[in-house]
């Protein structure tokens, strides 16, 4: 079975089901054949009108030898000397189709004007009781003498097994082992969905999570490929963080001397370009580091309260926004992230807001069922609709020039999108009307008590 591909497996699979339903219905209708008389193959009305035939030949002191030979052939043969005063209904009863039989062969022996009607076993008045192995017809056909020969038959047209007609047992045996070849063949298709499942993951924590490799032969392939191929990414992404690292350490050791230098020197503008210069460089190289590091290290979460976080940084920036709306309740605003991601998300935001929102700054926490959504908002020019996709690219400044004192590096955006994804939520820009621009992070929300269990 480990050698087989996945065409191969479900094919393996509709052709068992398919194979067992058709030994199954087989066995069946041999098993039933074997017990069943000749007769049964004819209708109800084939094996009865001839007996009306017979019967009309016949004296009265001749039919014990028809009544006994229509016992030989499991028909409980009875005469009543007037017809029933009230005729069952066909309808309604499942005995129109038989009825029509009869009826068609009393016509086709030219018997069409005789008076018949067909009824289940229990319309008898006798008292007598028909065989509760199988469903017992009743068929009363008006003689020549002016009696009326009452046949009880069994029900010959629906062949049955345990009681129950086969194409009904046909059908439930084939919706059963339907229902076992789609659980087969979801079993075959659950290492798929799981792969799925971790590619998606890698997409946005860039965290290697092997699968164990299971399933069909190119499924198991695929998976080994697609392990190794996520180790790589992760080999390449910490080599690069690494890199961006030593690099950053080794120009703020530098750029450290030179800051010295420069302060050394006599108080001039070039030196106050030179030290702006320094500190451009600076914040530059940190903003590159933590977008390096933003995907990594997601694991390191704990349970934050977004609503103290925003408190604690706008407090410390001595910041009154004109608009502040936090959620309520000490637990409504509970996420699972890193306080440091978190806090860059925050800054960032909140930086882009003060550069370009001409004085203003509204800040709003809501807490929805499943997640926190967090709301920066501002007075400026806004952002062109067609750009507002683009600004979360790396490097990608609305703002065309490069000072960093009016449009920052161009990864402030992007750092935010990268954190947020990371941890399972969401950014987008909006304009405001009839001027702003409006920044929204949402994030899944989570119980605290929950989340530190977790985190211990």
């Amino acid at each position: 079975m480990a050698r087989l591909g996945i065409f191969w497996r479900i094919v393996l699979i509709v052709a068992v089901a398919l194979f067992v339903i058709q030994v199954v219905v087989f066995e069946g209708v041999r098993r039933h054949k074997a017990d069943a008389t000749v007769e049964r193959r004819y209708s109800v009305g084939e094996r009865i009108v001839p007996y009306v035939q017979l019967l009309d030949r016949t004296p009265p002191d001749g039919r014990p030898t028809i009544v006994a030979l229509a016992r030989t052939n499991g028909i409980d043969l009875s005469f009543s000397q007037t017809p029933p005063a009230e005729q069952p209904s066909h309808f309604g009863t499942g005995l129109v189709r038989l009825s029509f039989l009869v009826g068609h062969e009393l016509e086709r022996q030219g018997l069409g004007d005789r008076f018949f009607a067909v009824g289940n076993a229990e319309d008898r008045d006798d008292g007598a009781e028909g065989n509760d192995d199988e469903r017992r017809i009743l068929v009363q056909i008006g003689l020549v003498s002016g009696e009326v020969a009452r046949f009880d038959v069994n029900d010959t047209l629906t062949v049955r097994i345990l009681g129950w007609p086969i194409g009904f047992g046909a059908g439930a045996l084939g919706f059963i082992v339907a229902i076992v070849a789609l659980v087969a063949v979801a079993r075959e298709a659950r290492p798929i969905a799981a792969l799925s499942r971790s590619v998606d993951r890698l997409g946005t924590r860039l965290q290697p999570e092997p699968l164990p490799e299971a399933g069909a032969k190119e499924v198991r392939t695929l998976i080994r490929a697609i392990n190794a191929m996520q180790q790589r990414i992760a080999t390449l992404i910490n080599n690069r963080t690494f890199v961006i690292g030593a690099i950053s350490h080794d120009l703020k050791t530098n750029l450290t001397r030179l800051r010295l230098r420069l302060e050394m020197m006599p108080d001039n503008p070039h030196r106050a370009r030179a030290l702006q210069d320094v500190e451009t460089m600076q914040g530059l190289m940190t903003d590159a580091l933590v977008f390096a590091k933003a995907a990594l290290a997601v694991d390191a979460v704990e349970a934050i309260d977004v609503a103290d976080m925003l408190a604690t940084v706008l407090a410390e920036r001595a910041i009154v926004p004109d608009v502040l709306t936090l959620a309520d309740g000490p637990e409504a605003a509970m996420v699972r992230i890193q306080p440091a991601a978190l806090r860059r998300v925050i800054d960032n935001l909140i930086d882009n807001a003060q550069r370009y929102g001409e004085g203003y700054l509204g800040v709003s926490l809501v807490s929805e069922a499943d997640h926190v959504v967090m709301a920066i908002r501002d007075r400026g020019p806004g952002i062109d609709p067609d750009m507002q996709d683009v600004v979360f690219d790396p490097f990608v400044r609305v703002e065309t020039s490069r000072s960093r004192d009016t449009g920052g590096s161009g990864l402030g955006l992007t750092i935010v999108r990268q954190i947020t994804e990371a941890y399972g939520g969401t950014v987008r820009l909006g304009n405001l009307q009839p001027h702003g621009l409006e920044a929204v992070v949402t994030l899944p929300r989570t119980d605290a008590a929950k989340a530190s269990a977790v985190t211990k």
